[in-house]
């Protein structure tokens, strides 16, 4: 027992503490907004079978019961290794309509379920072996930081009449102040909150690469989320957090002190399905203000783990030896950076971690402020101008006038509407003023072109906001 709790029980919470985190931010995800589909009651079962495990195992480490510790152990990791395929075919399977955060999820979940199959071959164990590989899950994140960061650096995100900064300001703002405009901001807030999110998503990542200002970077990523997750955007912040909250626990911070702080965190996400329940069934008019009720759920269950560190500051690590092994992980990283970097290859633009960055590089147009679109790919080059759709929701933000589409998206707007079975109408005029009314009997004529099963799940695009003055973002 004595070995077991000085190492193996050590190393194995630490997991826990990510696994319990990581499934928390699943339930900001998908009980943000409760439909009661069928995806979501899976999810919700598994749920409750990880708060029974976590409890079992509560009593069990305060009775010592070695044997029953190691089979909870491994009870919780098969069920988190089912919990990953489960999220990870769900996400496949609404491609390519994912979101900035859902994508990442999907190269987590992959790298995750890599981690456990490396150390079950090389080590004989199921388990994730956290405290030697946190360090590949952190340069995830770093890589979506700087990709955000990059994709933000563009004339309109820096314009404080259009900057998706302030369109954030006045979206959390509004829930409670319907009347604020943007004119109505405090003029340091108006004019350098867009420099001062550059800065943040910038320096964070270079901060959390090096030991003596990683600390700095976990809090300059936590302040960030944390005001974020106020706004409607917990989802994305109580994944990043899944994975700062290994940077948070210290070597002399004592197991039980650690685990109880975890166990607190995630038992919070019971609130979160309880007011998502409360805003779908009894308030469903409330559900902005709930939805940042939640926020602030996560904020209070960040600052509870916030004071595991206890002053110390001697942070828990090994002496790092490379291993060939550890290629594997690392192709993800490859992957996640080149993945957010498709939207200058012209081949897709939405869900790219663009993060509601202004960026408009579809097309003839592009914005950024150094970086030219390389047009390894056609699919962004011919673009429509959006007049009317009779569909009232044909696909996301596409019924707006005056909004450009590019051919492919027009595809994609087709192919989700006979998905959902939904009547699909659309007038578009192209680029030398010709007016073309679409439908279903006339579209494969319009579009004229063979997309096979890779394009239909991998393409995704941005729609290119009309040039007027008004703040117009989308993810």
């Amino acid at each position: 027992m004595k070995e077991l709790k000085k190492t193996t029980l050590k190393s194995a919470i630490f997991d826990l503490g990510f696994i319990a985190c990581y499934i928390t931010a699943q339930i900001y995800h998908y009980f943000e907004y409760y439909r009661n589909d069928r995806f979501e009651n899976i999810c919700f079962l598994f749920i409750i079978s990880f708060t029974i495990f976590y409890l079992k195992l509560v009593w069990c480490l305060k009775k010592i019961k070695l044997n029953e510790i190691k089979k909870l152990i491994l009870c919780i990791n098969l069920n988190f290794i089912l919990f990953l395929s489960f999220l990870g075919i769900n996400i496949v399977s609404e491609w390519p309509y994912g979101a900035n955060h859902s994508n990442y999820n999907f190269f987590l979940i992959l790298m995750l379920i890599s981690l456990y199959i490396i150390n079950l071959i090389c080590n004989k164990n199921l388990n994730l072996n956290l405290i030697r590989n946190r360090f590949f899950l952190l340069y995830t994140l770093i890589a979506v930081y700087l990709c955000a960061a990059l994709h933000k650096m563009n004339f309109d995100f820096v314009n404080p009449e259009k900057s998706c900064a302030n369109w954030y300001h006045i979206k959390l703002l509004n829930r409670f102040f319907p009347e604020v405009t943007v004119n109505e901001l405090p003029k340091f807030i108006k004019y350098f909150s867009p420099l001062v999110t550059i800065f943040i998503e910038l320096l964070a990542p270079f901060f959390l690469l090096f030991r003596r200002t990683k600390s700095l970077g976990v809090y300059l990523a936590l302040f960030l989320h944390s005001y974020l997750s106020l706004g409607g955007f917990s989802d994305f912040s109580s994944l990043a957090f899944s994975i700062l909250v290994l940077y948070i626990f210290n070597s002399k911070t004592s197991i039980s002190s650690w685990f109880d702080k975890i166990l607190v965190f995630f038992f919070t996400s019971y609130i979160v399905i309880l007011l998502s329940l409360v805003s779908a069934y009894i308030f469903p008019e409330s559900k902005e203000k709930i939805q940042t009720i939640q926020g602030i759920i996560l904020l209070f269950s960040i600052i509870n783990i916030l004071t595991a560190r206890q002053n110390q500051k001697r942070t828990v690590g090994l002496k790092y030896n490379f291993k060939f092994s550890d290629l594997v992980p690392l192709v993800f990283i490859v992957l996640i950076t080149l993945f957010g970097l498709l939207a200058y290859t012209g081949y897709r633009t939405g869900g790219t971690f663009t993060m509601f960055s202004n960026l408009k590089i579809a097309g003839e147009e592009n914005n950024h402020f150094f970086l030219e679109k390389y047009n390894l790919f056609d699919h962004e080059n011919e673009i429509y101008q959006i007049v009317d759709s009779e569909s009232e929701k044909i696909f996301s933000e596409a019924r707006r006038p005056l909004d450009w589409i590019t051919k492919s998206g027009i595809y994609l707007v087709h192919q989700k509407s006979l998905k959902d079975r939904r009547k699909f109408s659309l007038k578009i005029r192209s680029q030398n003023g010709e007016l073309i009314n679409l439908n279903h009997q006339n579209i494969n004529n319009f579009l004229r072109k063979d997309y096979n099963f890779f394009f239909k799940k991998t393409y995704m695009y941005s729609l290119i906001p009309d040039k007027s003055d008004k703040i117009s973002c989308r993810w």
